[in-house]
């Protein structure tokens, strides 16, 4: 990819981009056009953080909490690149099996303990329970994944 407008035509929905590739038998001639899909890249250790997981401090810099070792809930100040579909492409602040609270925000408190119970999250947002329930001290039910 040589070159991407920033601008989107409101009517069609497209951006004019200018992409560089072989064209030894000719088929592409000036003036025509295609329709093309590009993949920019792909980040080999990216984490996709689910959207409902990250909030926002009063800076405006993305926050999550995460459960610690101790079981206690910790808050990170992420770095995030771009949205990917429903997730936070995160470049700072999470790492390989940590565990994200994504559920019950409003009722853990950084340093709170809390016993996470892991669930994979569908499409819609919806949460399915892989083990156990969790409860931190006021009885409420954070969940991570």
């Amino acid at each position: 990819m040589q070159f991407s407008e920033v601008t989107v035509d409101q009517g069609t929905g497209s951006v004019t981009l200018r992409a560089l590739f072989p064209n030894a038998q000719g088929v592409l001639l000036p003036g025509m056009f295609v329709q093309a899909t590009l993949e920019e890249g792909v980040r080999q250790n990216g984490i996709l953080a689910p959207q409902q997981g990250v909030t926002h401090d009063q800076r405006g810099d993305p926050t999550a909490l995460v459960v610690d070792k101790d079981g206690k809930a910790e808050l990170r100040t992420l770095t995030t690149e771009r949205a990917i579909g429903e997730n936070w492409l995160v470049t700072q602040g999470l790492g390989d099996g940590d565990r994200l609270i994504v559920k019950g925000l409003q009722m853990v408190r950084p340093g709170a303990p809390v016993n996470a119970k892991e669930v994979t999250l569908a499409a819609d947002g919806s949460t399915r329970p892989l083990t156990s329930t969790a409860e931190n001290a006021s009885g409420n039910q954070p969940t991570a994944r």
